[in-house]
């Protein structure tokens, strides 16, 4: 099977000029750009549910390969009944191209994750309502300082209730502040206008997180970057994560077999 059968699966009975078939797999891809279009368009829309809709596109496009992958053996089950004894490829090939696609698959898989989490979607002034916010109720001295981790649609109340709040940190604060935090963390770095810049983080439940970027002076706050992950949104992570394993692969596959040529079993 080649890349251009795994990228676009109705070009293998194409080739074969097998229209029913054709016509059958065709049907099965159209429904999965379709539904790689929608997912795609959600998650350009900021749509946290999006995520799911490729799992749609993942699901036509393994029944697609399916339909291949079944031709292709009743194809070669043809050829070897009238053909000699076959060529295999040395097990120590098929070995390692295994290995090169679940290392890649795991590359890939943590890559997409790292890459959502770490960036993020840019927010106005208004932020997000789970943008995650570290605040300071300072106390007579530094070491009586206390952190809180609030989301954004709750700063209001807390403004209220904490009149002499401060988005800023004390130089020197930062570890004993983090040792006071439970379910959540923060970095810190200060800006030659006299903010602060921040990261923090902060868990929504059991199986999610909000992350936040912003700068702050002592009573503002300007949002930067906002990202929200669920456990669960590693699932959409699954489709392109195969297919780039198998892209490796096939590229690992082809580089080997210039190294040495295919020996009869």
């Amino acid at each position: 099977m080649t890349l251009r059968v795994l990228l676009c699966p109705p070009r293998f009975f194409a080739q074969r000029r097998e229209w029913i078939s054709f016509g059958l797999n065709s049907c099965l891809y159209g429904f999965g750009l379709i539904g790689l279009a929608a997912s795609l368009n959600g998650l350009a829309a900021c749509d946290e549910g999006a995520g799911w809709l490729l799992l749609v596109p993942a699901l036509f496009w393994l029944f697609c390969l399916a339909h291949v992958a079944d031709a292709s053996r009743r194809e070669r089950a043809r050829a070897r009944a009238s053909a000699g004894p076959p060529r295999r490829r040395p097990v120590w090939k098929k070995m390692a191209r295994l290995a090169v696609f679940l290392v890649s698959f795991a590359m890939i898989l943590n890559l997409l994750q790292v890459l959502v989490t770490r960036t993020g979607r840019t927010v106005g002034p208004e932020g997000a309502p789970l943008l995650p916010v570290l605040v300071v109720t300072p106390g007579p001295t530094d070491d009586m300082d206390k952190a809180h981790l609030v989301f954004h649609k709750d700063l209001g109340a807390f403004r209220e209730s904490h009149p002499d709040y401060t988005y800023l940190v004390r130089h020197g604060t930062e570890g004993r502040l983090k040792s006071q935090l439970s379910g959540g963390d923060f970095t810190v770095a200060p800006r030659a206008n006299g903010r602060q810049a921040f990261e923090v983080w902060k868990t929504v439940h059991s199986e999610a997180y909000a992350i936040g970027w912003y700068e702050a002076s002592e009573k503002e706050l300007f949002p930067r970057r906002f990202s929200l992950f669920h456990e669960m949104m590693t699932a959409m992570f699954m489709f392109p994560a195969v297919v780039g394993s198998l892209l490796v692969a096939w590229i690992a596959g082809k580089l080997l077999d210039r190294i040495r040529k295919v020996q009869p079993a």
